[in-house]
């Protein structure tokens, strides 16, 4: 098998059929960046966070410290109802990954993803705008943030 010989992607896959086989989009992973940025964000279908060429993900959740409930997008139980966790592109159309995940207890954890360039040189970020709304009635609990050592993808450079 020959060697992909593109050096803006040599760490990442052995071969360009390698690269082509592990297509994020297969897995139902959407993808933020900034249009000719080195760096793009994959986003897992919980809103995980991974930098393509980062050794980490960042993930959010919802701690409520009465109850010690976590509560996990990326642990939907299958009797939940399938509106519990939607991804969806905002508007229908724009490049900003919006994740809503509904909790039992009525607590809605919202994340829009989007990459975006800043400052005087123009340098190349993904932002993730996290916000939770409760029901009428007040609780008490944490939005919590993760950074793990190895994303939703389970890529890893060879280099």
């Amino acid at each position: 098998m020959a060697h992909w010989i593109e050096n803006f992607d040599s760490g990442l896959f052995d071969s360009k059929q390698a690269a082509f086989s592990s297509n994020a989009l297969y897995r139902y992973w959407n993808m933020v960046g900034v249009k000719d940025a080195i760096q793009e964000s994959l986003v897992g279908q919980a809103g995980e966070i991974e930098p393509v060429y980062e050794a980490y993900a960042v993930a959010a959740f919802i701690f409520e410290p009465n109850t010690k409930r976590l509560h996990l997008p990326q642990r939907v139980e299958a009797d939940e109802p399938p509106e519990a966790l939607t991804q969806q592109m905002e508007r229908g159309y724009l490049p900003v990954v919006v994740t809503t995940y509904k909790t039992d207890t009525g607590v809605v954890l919202t994340q829009k993803a989007f990459g975006t360039a800043i400052g005087s040189r123009q340098r190349a970020i993904v932002l993730d705008r996290l916000s939770v709304s409760a029901p009428t009635e007040a609780r008490k609990g944490w939005l919590c943030c993760a950074v793990l050592p190895m994303g939703p993808s389970s890529f890893q450079r060879h280099d």
